[in-house]
C-alpha cells in the first residue's frame, strides 16, 4: 500500500493482506538488508515503453519474515503511511483521509529505562527528606524524628508488598 523509510537501515510499510484472508493491513517495519537482498540472482530489466504495473509479473519478489516488527491495523482501512525515525513515531492515514493513528515504534526499550529512573529518582528524593527530615515542601516539620520513622515505616511496608 505504502513504504517510507524510517531510518537508514528500516524500511516502514503499509501492507494489505489477500481477500482470503479478510483483506487485513499490517503496519510492519523491514530491514532494508532483509529487502533488497536478491538470493537467486534475478534482475529486473525496466522497459520504458511500459508502465511498471503492466511489468509487475517479471518484477522479483520474495518473502520476507516480519518477525515482532508488525502491528495489525485493527478497525482501520490503512493507506498511506509517515515516519520520523529520529522522534521514532510513525503515522498511519486511512484511505478517506479522514482517520490517523500515530504509533511510538520503540517503545519498550524507553518504558524499561523510564520506569527505572522513574523509581529512582523518587526513592532519591524520599532518601534526601528523610535525611534532613524536611516534608515535601521542603520545610523542617515538628517532631521530625518521628515523622521521619513513620515514612521509613510506610516505605518498608510499600518494599515488601
Amino acid at each position: 500500500m505504502d513504504a517510507r523509510f524510517y531510518d537508514d537501515e528500516m524500511l516502514t510499510v503499509v501492507l494489505q493482506a489477500s481477500e482470503e484472508e479478510g483483506r487485513r493491513r499490517v503496519l510492519a517495519q523491514l530491514p532494508l538488508s532483509a529487502a533488497l537482498s536478491n538470493e537467486e540472482g534475478e534482475e529486473f530489466s525496466w522497459e520504458p515503453g511500459l508502465r511498471l504495473d503492466q511489468q509487475s509479473g517479471s518484477v522479483p519478489c520474495q518473502s520476507l519474515v516480519l518477525g515482532n516488527q508488525w502491528r495489525e491495523l485493527e478497525n482501520m482501512k490503512a493507506q498511506f503511511v509517515a515516519v520520523n525515525g529520529i522522534r521514532k513515531v510513525a503515522c498511519v492515514l486511512s484511505g478517506n483521509l479522514r482517520h490517523i493513528r500515530v504509533f511510538e515504534m520503540d517503545v519498550e526499550d524507553e518504558d524499561e529505562e523510564g520506569g527505572e529512573s522513574q523509581n529512582a529518582s523518587a526513592d532519591q528524593e524520599v532518601l534526601e527528606s528523610c535525611m534532613t527530615g524536611e516534608g515535601p515542601e521542603g520545610k523542617e516539620e515538628e517532631g521530625g524524628g518521628s515523622k521521619m520513622e513513620e515514612q521509613l515505616e510506610s516505605e518498608e511496608a510499600l518494599d515488601i508488598s
